[in-house]
This record gives structure tokens, C-alpha cells and sequence, in this order.
């Protein structure tokens, strides 16, 4: 491990990788009939009924709190970052190969799951 974080190139890829698929894993049990489908329904239920114009920044948390894939795995991966290497420049490197991975992810399971 000791090599791994003394390499400023490869840890961020290595991140992104773990959660990006840590992210698509999340949205995987958020599905018909898993584990995680009513942590969903509440989500899809917070979002409609905060529709008054007081209530409207509600709408704003619930996108990285699961709705939104991009979102959610964007905090996943600066909270696990910032835990391992602390604040550092290198998050934006990370956070762009993880939009990368993630879009390559959620490309084959749409092609592959239809």
C-alpha cells in the first residue's frame, strides 16, 4: 500500500475504479425486487412531495443521496479520496477518471442488460 499512495498517477485511477463500480454496485441494489428499492421509493417519494416553492431545496440533497448516479458516486469518490490522501489537487484528476469509468459502466449495462 505504501507504493500505491506514494504514486500520485495510479492511486487516482485506482479510486475512481473502486468507486465507480461501488456507485453502479449502489444503483444495482436500488432496482425492482433489492435490497435497497425502498431507500429508493423513499427518495422518488421525498421528491414529490417537496414540489411548494419552500420546500424546493430538499430537490437539490436527494440527487447526491441516490438519485442520480453521477452524483452521488462524485461524493462516494471525494469522501474516499480526502480519506485516504487528504485534500490534494490530484481530487479533480480523480474525479474526471471516475465520470470516465462510470460513463463506460453505465454505457455496457445498458447495452447488456436490455
Amino acid at each position: 500500500m505504501e507504493v500505491l499512495v506514494k504514486n500520485v498517477v495510479v492511486l487516482p485511477v485506482i479510486i475512481s475504479l473502486m468507486t465507480a463500480t461501488l456507485s453502479m454496485f449502489l444503483e444495482e441494489t436500488m432496482q425492482e425486487g433489492m435490497i435497497l428499492r425502498r431507500y429508493r421509493l423513499f427518495l422518488l417519494w421525498l421528491w414529490i412531495h417537496s414540489w411548494r416553492k419552500r420546500d424546493r431545496w430538499i430537490r437539490k440533497l436527494l440527487k447526491p443521496f441516490g438519485l442520480c448516479i453521477y452524483c452521488y458516486s462524485t461524493w462516494i469518490a471525494i469522501l474516499t479520496y480526502t480519506t485516504i490522501m487528504g485534500l490534494r489537487l490530484e481530487v479533480i484528476s480523480m474525479l474526471g477518471f471516475n465520470y470516465i469509468i462510470l460513463k463506460i459502466l453505465v454505457t455496457l449495462d445498458a447495452r447488456y442488460n436490455k
